[in-house]
């Protein structure tokens, strides 16, 4: 059967170590997360608003007296810790932070600043049959050869892909929800998708990541399912890599009318491991 794609190619031509929409905010219920790789400021929410922390939280955030909590890949918190050192990074003028887990687990090292209530819950990840599997590996060589120059072979290419299942949960609003049980996949390899099963059970594109695709060391790495906003559709925490230099990006659909309106709404200082 063939598979049905919808596509828009989005290109980026600048690479920035911050993001312009960030949080200075310094309000007793705003809570902080630190991103995994490095650990550097990622993100401020504020009232289920999402921002980019920004250079502005460096020093601040580094202090060794902090406590931070541990998140899994789901958004449960497994444990706490604290900072034991830190390394002040000259190209992005932040600290890069060592933690140290004092209670429960490491989890994935995802940091928020207090105790949230953002797991998603676990019914809402799903397991393809082997039919939607093959569907998907069909689409995935189609997505390739439309983003994928050939010509420039990639060392991620030796690398597999990282999958996740997941499904937008039944809404007993369905004025306010109109994608409950759309069954989605997020994956990323030398580009990062969202695709969902359409009606005809066919896989179709709703969203790409795909900035500098074609360099030899772009790799695109989906980490955790958050359901940051509480609004019942997670968000998608996703590292972008480019050789040694690395940002955590979340993902956040912004509209419950339409499963194309994902939209990055934070990213981290970055950093780089050498």
């Amino acid at each position: 059967m063939k598979t049905h794609i919808t596509i828009a190619i989005l290109f980026s031509t600048t690479i920035c170590w911050s993001q312009a929409n960030v949080s200075v905010d310094s309000s007793k219920t705003a809570i902080n997360v630190l991103g995994q790789s490095p650990h550097v400021p990622f993100a401020v929410i504020n009232n289920d608003t999402i921002s980019s922390a920004g250079q502005f939280h460096c020093e601040k955030w580094a202090n060794n007296r902090t406590e931070w909590y541990n998140l899994n890949e789901l958004g449960k918190i497994v444990g706490t810790s604290k900072v034991v050192s830190k390394d002040f990074y000259d190209v992005t003028k932040c600290y890069e932070l060592e933690l140290k887990t004092t209670n429960g687990i490491d989890g994935i090292g995802f940091y928020t600043s207090k105790n949230v209530n953002w797991e998603v819950d676990s019914s809402q990840l799903w397991l393809p049959s082997q039919e939607e599997k093959t569907k998907l590996n069909t689409f995935l060589i189609k997505m390739d050869k439309l983003v994928i120059d050939s010509s420039k072979p990639n060392y991620v290419d030796t690398l597999e892909g990282k999958s996740i299942f997941f499904k937008i949960p039944e809404s007993e609003n369905e004025d306010q929800n109109h994608l409950s049980n759309t069954r989605c996949v997020v994956f990323g390899k030398r580009y990062l998708i969202i695709a969902y099963l359409n009606g005809q059970n066919e896989w179709t594109l709703a969203h790409i990541e795909n900035e500098y695709t074609n360099n030899y060391y772009k790799l695109f790495t989906p980490k955790a399912l958050i359901d940051i906003d509480q609004n019942g559709i997670p968000e998608i925490i996703y590292q972008d890599s480019l050789g040694h230099a690395f940002w955590d990006k979340i993902l956040k659909i912004n509209s419950m009318e339409t499963i194309d309106s994902w939209k990055v709404e934070a990213i981290s200082i970055g950093g780089a491991t050498i």
